[in-house]
């Protein structure tokens, strides 16, 4: 175990999570390191894939080591070689753990490598997804066994925080807030539509609707393909872009084939210009998630101006200029989502004032908040590390 002696080094953190690619979670941490946020501490990472992720070589670059570890079916076997891992490429003085529902193996794992702060970490909020027999029992299962393997615990979200932690959440010194953010800057500054436009080839008089995020069920792409089978209906000239990738990719193309809505739905991969989509291209976000921790590409539509169309799953904390957003209830018909997007072509395309971007840069910087990540896990580690120096003095 590390003690004060080692101070003047920096901090280890060891962050355990699927992979590396691209991701609310994974983008988030991508940014911490390479900003440089993170000063005073080193990053590894232990991932559950023999893949190579998408953001590993600039995750390299900047001095972190990948570790792999995958998962598979046989939790003892993934404990070893986790254990044997962290020995080999440790000492580590925080593991930090950033998946949901199989967190408490990676805990119990850190735990046996001896790692003094283990910090677990609520990305999204599954309670909706929870209620559900039989997730709601794994869900207490999972919240007992992380309460008791943790020493310290984040959320991106209040919602997030309640749903992964349960009734400890609010009472429990230990767990905190922690928005994770990206780099909004590049989203605030101007671009040349027509220009952009061009580019994308999008016809200008087009309604251009913009998604982004991994094609699973969570992010609800089947409603996408709804609105967007409603709109031809009503004859509204209009271009769909989904930019990410993930299982349901196929599935979700293949439907768009079936349905002859092909030129109005565009798949583009998950390396695209997110911010020459956003700032000169996208009319209008829409974000119908099923659950979300917090919705780090709602943040960055606001950035740019966008008006947003999301779901009420969203968390408020994603929330900060309300002219620009529209909640809908996922229970709501399709109609009220469509209507929501004919009310938004009318408008003016940016109505995003000053004020509001400067609050959204000042809450969700990524240095300040590199800054607050680095507090909490040298104050965690230090508090920790007093207290086993006053055991070892006791008589």
């Amino acid at each position: 175990m590390l003690t004060s002696q080692r101070r003047q080094d920096k901090l280890r953190v060891l962050h355990v999570l699927g992979g590396l690619n691209p991701g609310g979670c994974e983008n988030w941490l991508k940014h911490l390191i390479v900003s440089g946020a993170l000063t005073g501490v080193q990053c590894d990472f232990l991932v559950h894939t023999n893949e190579t992720g998408a953001y590993e070589t600039a995750l390299r670059q900047h001095g972190c080591r990948i570790l792999k570890c995958p998962r598979g079916r046989n939790p003892p076997q993934f404990v070893a070689s986790f254990v044997r891992l962290v020995s080999e490429f440790g000492p580590y003085d925080i593991i930090h753990c950033h998946y949901h529902y199989r967190a408490w193996i990676a805990l119990i794992a850190a735990k046996l490598s001896r790692v003094p702060i283990r910090v677990a970490h609520a990305h999204n909020d599954t309670s909706f997804e929870d209620r559900i027999w039989p997730k709601r029992l794994y869900a207490r299962l999972n919240q007992y066994l992380v309460s008791k393997f943790c020493t310290h615990g984040l959320a991106t979200s209040d919602a997030a925080g309640k749903g992964f932690f349960g009734r400890e959440w609010g009472r429990n010194s230990r767990l905190l807030l922690h928005l994770s953010t990206v780099d909004l800057t590049p989203f605030g500054q101007p671009a040349n539509r027509s220009f952009v436009r061009s580019k994308w080839e999008v016809d200008p008089d087009t309604l251009a609707i913009g998604h982004v995020g991994r094609f699973t069920r969570q992010k609800n792409h089947q409603l996408l393909v709804e609105i967007a089978v409603e709109l031809r209906k009503r004859k509204i000239p209009f271009c769909m872009l989904l930019v990410g990738d993930g299982p349901l990719r196929a599935s979700v193309l293949q439907t768009i084939r079936q349905l002859g809505l092909t030129q109005q739905i565009r798949l583009l991969p998950p390396d695209s210009n997110v911010v020459e989509l956003m700032t000169g291209v996208f009319d209008c976000f829409l974000f119908p998630s099923l659950f979300e921790g917090l919705g780090l590409s709602v943040l960055e539509a606001q950035a740019a101006g966008l008006p947003c169309i999301i779901s009420d799953r969203i968390p408020k904390e994603a929330i900060v200029d309300a002219t620009l957003i529209e909640v809908v209830s996922l229970t709501s018909p399709c109609d009220q989502w469509v209507d929501q997007l004919v009310n938004v072509s009318t408008r003016d395309q940016r109505i995003l004032g000053s004020s509001a971007r400067e609050e959204a840069m000042e809450r969700f910087g990524i240095q300040q908040n590199g800054i607050r990540l680095v507090s909490f896990y040298y104050d965690s580690f230090l508090s920790h590390d007093n207290r086993a120096h006053s055991v070892a003095s006791t008589p």
